[in-house]
């Protein structure tokens, strides 16, 4: 059971590309863990900043004496040094660029006024620093590209001649303000980002308790349809398929938490699984 579990797990990680996109949340979180090193130095820094109407966001904006930061978090399993991460290194600059000039095309709503809103690309994997100094040698595009662990000591190293300290108060408040606009249901800026405060311990937790609901909903609702079905094929099936029917509402609709849609995966990965021991013991 235990096996059965876990494999259903790995399969829906691998399957969907959510092990990919944890880890990419994952990178984020730690970009932002290194930007907050530099509140002290008068940076305020946001996190998941909505642009062109919630529809795309920013996974970071810093806003300081040295200016202002548009930056984008990559991270790779498979390393940054094989020639096809350069094109993919490639479009993430123009994420970058992109993403920095639509925040640009509104500066003024934040009280900016002709600022340079520069681009940064953070880079998180094997190979990270080397492809790093590798596309900074050849490339013009205007986008600063950073391995992770050279962001700190790289931001330290700007000029802070940029921003005076009311014009960033001023600005990170106008920010601040629209977050709270766009999205009101948010209690706290630092609960933004689904594992970027929480950091990688967000994560496996997640991950954790998404795997216990997912046990639970599979032994709960088995075992609730077995019992109410008796010796009743469509008693059992009516049974089952509505608990999991059941489980997917109340995730989608009124609880959006990890292990409810754990509880969802593992009720209807039972359906199957569960029929065929019906038929092996009630059948025999």
């Amino acid at each position: 059971m235990a096996s059965c579990g876990w494999g259903i797990t790995l399969f829906i990680l691998q399957t969907t590309g959510t092990s990919a996109t944890l880890m990419g949340a994952a990178a984020e979180s730690w970009t932002a863990e290194e930007l907050r090193k530099l509140r002290s130095q008068g940076w305020s820094i946001f996190d998941a900043v909505p642009l062109k109407e919630g529809k795309l966001d920013l996974d970071h904006l810093a806003i300081s004496p040295a200016g202002v930061f548009a930056i984008e978090t990559k991270w790779s399993g498979t390393g940054w040094t094989g020639s096809s991460s350069r094109s993919y290194i490639q479009r993430c600059v123009a994420q970058a660029q992109e993403r920095a000039q639509l925040f640009a095309n509104r500066r003024s709503f934040y009280a900016l006024k002709n600022e340079v809103v520069r681009p940064v690309l953070v880079l998180w994997g094997k190979g990270a620093l080397e492809a790093a100094q590798a596309h900074k040698a050849r490339s013009d595009s205007g986008v600063t590209i950073l391995a992770g662990t050279q962001l700190v000591e790289w931001a330290r190293k700007q000029p802070d001649n940029a921003l005076d300290e009311t014009r960033v108060k001023d600005s990170s408040a106008k920010v601040a303000d629209y977050i709270a606009l766009t999205e009101p249901h948010v209690q706290s800026l630092h609960q933004r980002g689904r594992y970027v405060e929480s950091g990688l311990g967000g994560v496996v937790s997640d991950v954790y308790w998404g795997v216990v609901g997912a046990i639970a909903g599979f032994l709960g609702v088995g075992f609730a349809a077995a019992q109410l079905a008796q010796d009743s094929m469509s008693v059992f099936s009516a049974v089952a398929g509505a608990l999991a029917l059941l489980s997917w509402f109340i995730w989608y609709r009124l609880w959006r938490r990890s292990w409810m849609l754990g509880w969802w995966i593992g009720a209807l990965a039972s359906l199957p699984i569960v029929l065929s021991w019906w038929f092996a013991t009630v059948r025999t």
